[in-house]
């Protein structure tokens, strides 16, 4: 989780990707876990990007449907982005 929330920050893994992939490994942790706070965000972005496709599944969508859904997933991102680079922030300070 913390290797994923660096490499989120650095811009190696895409922000949304790897809020998807958060979600997914947040799922597994018990909610008294300290990373559980931050782990919420994610599961609640992954539930906002549900139709939003990503990774292989894009190359099976059409031009212009990819297009708009690209258009929704910019507009989202740019409401979240401090979000979920703080709460990757977070995470990174409770490994130290």
């Amino acid at each position: 989780m913390y290797q994923l929330a660096a490499r989120m920050l650095s811009g190696e893994v895409d922000i949304l990707v790897g809020s998807r992939r958060m979600a997914d490994l947040g799922r597994r942790l018990s909610l008294t876990d300290p990373a559980a706070p931050e782990v919420a965000t994610f599961v609640a972005i992954d539930s906002e990007l549900d139709d939003l496709p990503m990774g292989a599944v894009r190359g099976r969508w059409a031009a212009e449907a990819l297009a708009e859904a690209d258009g929704r997933r910019d507009a989202y991102l740019g409401q979240i982005r401090a979000l979920i680079e703080n709460a990757c922030r977070v995470i990174l300070a409770r490994e130290s």
